[in-house]
C-alpha cells in the first residue's frame, strides 16, 4: 500500500503565506526618462533603465526594489495594457535598414522598419508608424510606416507631430465631402415642417472672436412690459443637415470635437457645413434651434420656449469691438444693435451674480494667446481673461444649456447631460494643505461648501500666486464628463446641465439637438420609451426627426464615454500647441531674466511659472553644492546647511538657461 506523504495529524507545521502580488498601475514617464507608477500600495519611482520597454500611459506591473531612503523605487516586470499602437518620429535609413527615432523623448528605444516596404519614404521624413512588436530583452521594437507627416525642416513640423501623435483624423473621406456638398438650404421646405418658426424679423446678432470662421450661436434681446426681457439664444440647426448614421454623422461621431491649435483648426465637420451652410453668417437666412427665455426685473426665469426656427443675423460683432463699446469707447453698427448689446450685458451681469449667489464657483483665470506672422513665428503673446463681452455670451450659453437640460430632465426622456461631480475629499485635503501654507482661509472646504472655494479664488484674485491657486483649485475638482444620468453640475451649481450651444464643433450638442427635436415632436412616451407609432408617422410626414431613434438612444452611453475621452485628447493637444509656440518664443530669449512664482517642488527641483504662463524647472543641481530636503506635504525645499527655504507661492527671479520647444521643457536658474 502506498504510504501517504504529509504532516501527521495533530502536528503543526510552518504556516505558508500566499505570495503577495506585485503592485500594478499606470506609468507616467517624464521627459527626462524616468517614470512614476501610482498603485494601491503608493507611488513608485522607476528609473529609465528599469522601464523595460514600457511607454507613457501603459498599465504595468512593477516589482519594488531597494531605494535610497527618500523615495520608493520599483522596476517594470510586465506590461498589462499598451496605451500606444502608433509612434511618430524621424525616419532614418542605412544600408537597407530603416529606423524610426521617436519624437517623444519619453520613448527610450527606436523602432526598426523594413525599408523595402516604404520606398517613397526618405531619411529626414517625419512619419507615423504602426507598431508591430514592442521591445523585449531579446528583440527590438518593430513598426511599419503608415503616413509621412512632413520633413524635419518644416516650420510647422512640431504642430504636425503633435496632431499625428494623438491619431487625430485630419482628412474627410470623399463620401463625407460629397454629403456635405450636397446639403442645401431650403427655407420654404423647412418652414413647412410643424413647429419651425420664422424669426427673420427679429434683430439677431453674433459676438465671437475676431478670427472666428464658424458662428454657431446668435443672440436677440427684446424688452417686454413690467421690466421683463426675452433673451433669445439661437443655435445653428446642424442636425437638419447631418442625418444619424450618415457618413457625415459617423465622421463627426468619431472625431467628437473640433480641435483648435495655435495655427489651424481640425474641424469636426467639413467646412462646407461648419463655415458656410450651418454658420450663422450676417445677412444670410439660416436654420436654427431657438431657446427663448423670459426673465423678470430681478433676473429670474419666468418662462421658456424651445423650437426650431429660421433666423437672419443683422450684425457680426467681435469681443474686442463689443468691449470697447461697453467701455464707452466706440460704437456698433446701428442703434438697435447697441441697445441689444447693452441689454445683453446687463442681463449677463445679473445672471452671473445669481449663479455665484446660488453656489457656482466662478473661475476667472488668464490664458495665453499667441499671435503669429505669415511664417508661423510668434510676434506677440497676450494674456486673455474674461471681459464683460466674453462673459455676456458665456452667461447666455450657460442659461440656454440649463434650460434645455431642465426641460428634458423634467420630462424623463433620454438625454446627454454634462455632469460635474463634487470633488473627492482626498483632493480637497491636498488643496487645503497648500492653502494653509499660503495662509488662505480654508473654513468650509472639507465640507465641500462652494462658497469656501469662491472665497479662496476671491482672495487670490489680486495676489501674485493667483494663477497657481486658481490652477490648484481646478485640479482639486473632478473632470466634467458626459453622462446619460443627470448628476448635476457642482461647479455651476446647476441641478441639470447639458451641452446644446455648439453643435458645429461638439458631437454631444448635436445629439442633444436630435433628442430635443424628438421630444418636441412627441416621439417619447412618459418614462422615456420611444413611441414608435408617433415616430413612424413623423418620418412619413417628412418631419425633422431621427428615423432610427431607438438605435440613437441605445448608443447614448457609448457616445458619452467616447466624447468625454475625445474631449480630453483635444484639450491636451490644444494646450500643447500653445506651449510649443510659447517655448519657440522663449528660445529667442535665452539668457534673459524674468519674475516668476514657485508652483511646486520635487526631487527634480523647483517649478516656476513665468509671466507668459509657461512653467519651467530650476534643477536641483543648479541650487549649488548644498543638499536640499524635499517636503512634499508642505511643498518646500530646505537647505540642510543654510536653512534656506524655497516654498510654493514664493516670488523669485529666474534666468532662462535653455528651451526645447519639441519637448516643451524650459530650464531656469535662480537669479
Amino acid at each position: 500500500m502506498a504510504r501517504r506523504r504529509g504532516r501527521r495529524r495533530g502536528r503543526k507545521g510552518p504556516v505558508r503565506r500566499a505570495a503577495r502580488p506585485d503592485p500594478s498601475g499606470t506609468i507616467s514617464i517624464k521627459r527626462r526618462g524616468y517614470g512614476f507608477v501610482e498603485t494601491n500600495e503608493g507611488e513608485f519611482f522607476v528609473s529609465q533603465r528599469d522601464l523595460h520597454g514600457a511607454m507613457d500611459g501603459d498599465r504595468v506591473i512593477v516589482s519594488p526594489v531597494s531605494g535610497d531612503g527618500r523615495r520608493r523605487r520599483a522596476r517594470v516586470v510586465h506590461v498589462l495594457v499598451r496605451s500606444h499602437d502608433t509612434v511618430v518620429g524621424t525616419y532614418e535609413e542605412n544600408q537597407g535598414l530603416g529606423v524610426v527615432v521617436p519624437a517623444d523623448t519619453r520613448i527610450s528605444f527606436d523602432f526598426f522598419v523594413d525599408a523595402s516596404s516604404c520606398p517613397d519614404v526618405h531619411t529626414g521624413d517625419v512619419v507615423r508608424a504602426r507598431i508591430v512588436a514592442y521591445p523585449t530583452r531579446h528583440t527590438a521594437a518593430r513598426a511599419f510606416v503608415e503616413e509621412v507627416v512632413g520633413r524635419d525642416s518644416d516650420a510647422d513640423i512640431a504642430q504636425r507631430v503633435l496632431v499625428a501623435s494623438h491619431d487625430v483624423e485630419t482628412v474627410f473621406s470623399d463620401q463625407v465631402l460629397d454629403e456635405a456638398r450636397a446639403a442645401k438650404l431650403d427655407v420654404a421646405a423647412a418652414l413647412a415642417q410643424p413647429g419651425r418658426r420664422d424669426l427673420r424679423d427679429r434683430h439677431v446678432f453674433t459676438i465671437d472672436p475676431v478670427d472666428a470662421r464658424d458662428f454657431d450661436d446668435a443672440i436677440s434681446v427684446e424688452e417686454l412690459d413690467e421690466g421683463k426681457v426675452r433673451l433669445g439664444v439661437h443655435i445653428a440647426d446642424v442636425s437638419h443637415y447631418v442625418p444619424w448614421n450618415s457618413a457625415l454623422d459617423l465622421a463627426a461621431r468619431r472625431r467628437s470635437t473640433s480641435v483648435y491649435l495655435v495655427d489651424r483648426v481640425i474641424p469636426m465637420l467639413p467646412e462646407e457645413l461648419s463655415c458656410d451652410l450651418c454658420s450663422l453668417k450676417p445677412g444670410c437666412d439660416r436654420l436654427a434651434f431657438t431657446v427663448d427665455v423670459v426673465l423678470d426685473a430681478t433676473g429670474a426665469v419666468v418662462a421658456t420656449d424651445l423650437y426650431p426656427s429660421v433666423i437672419r443675423s443683422r450684425a457680426r460683432l467681435d469681443y474686442e469691438q463689443v468691449q470697447r463699446f461697453l467701455d464707452g469707447d466706440g460704437c456698433l453698427s446701428d442703434p438697435r444693435t447697441e441697445r441689444g448689446v447693452s441689454c445683453l450685458a446687463e442681463i449677463a451681469d445679473g445672471l452671473r451674480a445669481r449663479r455665484v449667489e446660488h453656489g457656482a464657483i466662478d473661475f476667472d483665470g488668464e490664458e495665453p494667446h499667441v499671435a503669429l506672422d505669415d511664417q508661423g513665428r510668434v510676434v506677440q503673446v497676450l494674456l486673455r481673461h474674461r471681459t464683460r463681452a466674453t462673459g455676456a455670451i458665456e452667461e447666455a450659453m450657460i442659461l440656454a444649456n440649463r434650460v434645455v437640460a431642465r426641460h428634458m430632465h423634467d420630462r424623463g426622456v433620454p438625454m446627454v447631460y454634462r455632469i460635474h461631480e463634487a470633488p473627492a475629499l482626498e483632493s480637497v485635503a491636498r488643496l487645503k494643505s497648500l492653502l494653509l501654507e499660503l495662509s488662505y482661509p480654508v473654513d468650509g472646504l472639507m465640507e465641500l461648501q462652494p462658497r469656501a472655494f469662491q472665497d479662496v479664488l476671491a482672495r487670490a484674485a489680486e495676489r501674485p500666486e493667483r494663477e497657481l491657486v486658481t490652477n490648484r483649485v481646478l485640479r482639486s475638482m473632478k473632470r466634467a464628463v458626459y453622462r446619460t444620468d443627470n448628476l448635476g453640475h457642482f461647479g455651476l451649481a446647476a441641478d441639470a446641465y447639458t451641452h446644446f450651444t455648439s453643435p458645429i464643433r461638439r458631437y454631444p450638442d448635436l445629439v442633444a439637438h436630435r433628442l430635443l427635436k424628438a421630444q418636441l415632436r412627441g416621439c417619447f412616451a412618459t418614462g422615456g420609451d420611444v413611441r414608435t407609432s408617433h415616430l413612424a408617422q413623423a418620418v412619413r410626414e417628412g418631419e425633422d426627426v431621427t428615423p432610427d431613434l431607438p438605435k440613437l438612444c441605445d448608443s447614448l452611453g457609448w457616445i458619452c464615454e467616447h466624447a468625454s475621452g475625445q474631449e480630453r485628447v483635444a484639450a491636451e493637444i490644444e494646450s500643447s500647441s500653445v506651449q510649443i509656440k510659447l517655448c519657440e518664443y522663449l528660445a529667442d530669449h535665452v539668457g534673459e531674466t524674468y519674475p516668476g512664482v514657485v508652483t511646486g517642488v520635487s526631487n527634480s527641483g523647483l517649478y516656476v511659472m513665468l509671466p507668459i504662463m509657461v512653467k519651467g524647472l530650476v534643477p536641483m543641481r543648479s541650487l549649488g553644492q548644498e543638499y536640499f530636503v524635499v517636503d512634499a506635504e508642505h511643498q518646500t525645499l530646505t537647505g540642510e546647511d543654510s536653512g534656506r527655504v524655497l516654498r510654493i507661492g514664493m516670488q523669485v527671479r529666474v534666468t532662462l538657461k535653455a528651451v526645447s520647444p519639441s519637448e516643451q521643457t524650459v530650464d531656469l536658474e535662480l537669479s
